[in-house]
């Protein structure tokens, strides 16, 4: 059966469903997403909508998906239902897509797309935005992933410095090559320390009157290993305050990946200082609370891979993770380099031809000096000769 003839099936067992429980109703079209389809149904009276809203359980039965999800939306019921053959949303396509509708602004990260099938965006400059926190278990390291290259794609070296540190050494060991990398990844407690520390001092130069290009963006995975190591426990808490505090006027932004870190400390930094947060599915009240201000986001109903929901200003958008593969990570890395070595040999070239050009007109500048003084000397002896 093709996907066509399942989609028409699945609507026409609707239809029937509808009508045997009186809520006749026809589907008149609909959109596939990489985990979701969903159905219109037109509205004819608002307590047809009522009816059918009442039938999630009914048609849930009738079409043996084991979830069925029912809203409004502009004189229509929306009725969702999951894919049985879910496919991952893939980062290349969908950014290359977006850069080539020029809907990718400076400094913004492609997260993935939201239910309604809408790109997800990040504005890193925005004051809305400044620092991400992913949340979550299986899944968090992958999106951190999917977001350093979406950046790294997006722009280049002179736009855009990263600082990878990763305690756990298992979230950015394939981004250890692109030429976006200000340092090597940082795996070393005291060493992470140091490189916070010195981006406190960056901060600090730059809120004064440094320039602040390029851009830097750090990302850390395992916030609460960092904030337990006894050692550089208090050095670190207030190195990651003070870049919170005061990065985004200099131009520095965190990206934080955290297990449901415990501790009030860790959830006292996490609460007043990311404004947008980016929960996978958790299993405790505790995480909720840490990621989310309650459990209205929807964060602990979500039951499929990749699956996050993106919490700001209050308000909660479900969304489905982009996904890059290690290979087309090593492809990126690889471009990027290529790309870079190109500009620079451009540079170079256009350097020495620059000088060579003026070697040139410098050359032909004494040729012509020289011919004007043998000239001058030529007229001046023809003319004492005449004289005499």
């Amino acid at each position: 059966m093709t996907e066509k003839q399942s989609l028409e099936l699945q609507a026409n067992q609707i239809e029937r469903s509808l009508a045997q429980h009186k809520a006749p109703a026809r589907v008149t079209g609909g959109l596939v997403f990489p985990h979701w389809i969903q159905f219109q149904v037109p509205l004819t009276s608002r307590a047809q909508a009522s009816k059918i809203e009442g039938l999630a359980e009914e048609l849930t039965t009738a079409l043996d998906t084991g979830t069925c999800r029912i809203s409004r939306h502009r004189g229509m019921v929306i009725i969702k239902i999951p894919r049985l053959d879910p496919r991952p949303v893939q980062l290349l396509p969908l950014q290359h897509g977006l850069v080539q509708r020029s809907q990718v602004p400076p400094g913004t990260a492609v997260v993935g797309l939201s239910d309604d099938g809408a790109p997800l965006l990040v504005r890193l400059p925005s004051p809305h935005v400044a620092h991400l926190l992913i949340a979550g278990d299986s899944d968090r390291q992958a999106l951190a992933r999917t977001i350093v290259a979406s950046l790294a794609l997006r722009h280049r070296r002179r736009q855009l410095g990263l600082v990878l540190i990763d305690p756990t050494r298992r979230a950015f060991g394939p981004l250890a090559g692109p030429p976006h990398l200000l340092r090597p990844v940082s795996s070393e407690t005291r060493e992470t320390a140091q490189v916070l520390q010195s981006l406190v001092r960056w901060t600090s130069a730059r809120n004064n009157g440094h320039p602040k290009e390029p851009r830097i963006v750090v990302a850390i995975n395992g916030l609460a290993d960092l904030l337990a190591t006894p050692s550089i426990h208090g050095t670190t808490r207030w190195a990651l305050a003070q870049l919170l505090e005061h990065g985004r006027e200099a131009g520095i932004h965190l990206i934080v990946c955290a297990q449901g870190p415990d501790g009030p400390e860790a959830k006292e930094l996490a609460e007043a200082n990311f404004p947008v947060r980016l929960v996978e599915q958790v299993t405790s009240p505790t995480e909720v609370g840490l990621v989310a201000d309650d459990d209205e986001t929807g964060a602990k109903r979500l039951r499929r891979p990749g699956g996050f929901v993106a919490v700001a200003s209050g308000k909660s958008t479900p969304f489905q993770a982009a996904h890059i593969s290690s290979r087309e990570l090593a492809k990126i890395v690889c471009q990027t380099l290529k790309a870079e070595n190109e500009r620079q040999r451009s540079g170079t070239h256009a350097q020495i031809t620059r000088a060579t050009s003026k070697r040139s007109m410098s050359g032909r500048w004494q040729r012509a000096r020289y011919v004007g003084r043998l000239y001058r000397t030529f007229f001046k002896v023809w003319w004492d000769k005449r004289k005499t």
